[in-house]
């Protein structure tokens, strides 16, 4: 009887073992591996991607190198693009008379070689004839006289290719160089107003280039006043080409000694500039 009643007894606790023990089998726990705690926080909101730098060659975007205008430092005796240049000829030295577009039309300016130039120059000067009977682009000043020398002669090619390599943007140009313009800056100096107009319309551009480039080159210099318009043309390419314009009713324009004569009237061409008050056409 009591073996019977402690078996009776023995039961109801295993069977309390037995539940406990499937309770704990079916609890969630944390220490199961492999299995994350429940976020409480909420869904979490993703962390973008950090934007890629641009690479070197797209943040070095460098304009296109322009060709700039001559530097000039003005003064008894300026400085054409570092080479000294003199209003007179130097006593006892060959000299080269030259007229930058970008300092004046006149007078001229005086460059004078160093020792060595000075010596084949002289040979030069000494040899065959070389004096044009006319207007030309450069001088030779030396011995108390002053030429103009012919184009194509010896002299002319050294003498013009000193002052151009010393002086730098002395050149001398075609009409037909003067095209697929993409701007035309005016720098215009009328009595006391000075200004600047830029023209960058297409179809004033191909205009502009029609008239000037269809122009002859004189064979002689002419009067017409050049000093009160400085005309900046830039091309497609980047070139740069700097003219005066006449500003009587002349239609010329000159360039580092040359003279173009691009026919007809000039009202036309100074005209698409007129922010200046033009003395040929608003003076009475």
């Amino acid at each position: 009887m009591k073996s019977h009643r402690l078996t009776c007894m023995k039961f109801p606790v295993i069977l309390i073992a037995i539940v406990i023990l499937l309770l704990a089998a079916c609890s969630p726990q944390d220490a199961v591996i492999g299995t994350a705690s429940p976020d409480i926080t909420g869904p979490s909101t993703p962390t973008p991607s950090p934007t890629p730098l641009p690479s070197a060659s797209e943040t070095a975007r460098v304009a296109p190198t322009a060709k700039l205008p001559p530097s000039i430092t003005p003064g008894p005796e300026p400085t054409y693009n570092g080479a000294k240049l003199y209003d007179k000829p130097v006593s006892g030295k060959i000299n080269i008379g030259i007229v930058p577009t970008a300092l004046r039309v006149w007078p001229r300016h005086y460059y004078v070689p160093n020792e060595v130039q000075q010596k084949e120059l002289l040979d030069l000067v000494k040899g065959a004839s070389n004096r044009s009977g006319h207007y030309c682009v450069i001088t030779i000043a030396y011995g108390g006289e002053e030429w103009y020398v012919e184009k194509g002669t010896a002299l002319f090619e050294y003498a013009f290719d000193l002052a151009r390599n010393s002086c730098g943007g002395i050149t001398l140009i075609n009409p037909a160089d003067i095209c697929e313009l993409t701007s035309a800056q005016m720098n215009y100096t009328i009595r006391d107003e000075k200004g600047v107009q830029m023209i960058d319309d297409p179809d004033q551009l191909w205009y502009l280039a029609q008239r000037l480039s269809s122009a002859t080159e004189l064979d002689s210099g002419t009067k017409c006043p050049f000093n009160e318009a400085l005309l900046t043309l830039t091309r497609k390419d980047g070139r740069q080409i700097i003219i005066r314009l006449a500003t009587d009713s002349c239609a010329v324009y000159f360039h580092d000694g040359q003279y173009f004569d691009y026919g007809g009237s000039n009202e036309d061409v100074l005209m698409m500039f007129d922010e200046a008050r033009w003395p040929s056409y608003y003076d009475e």
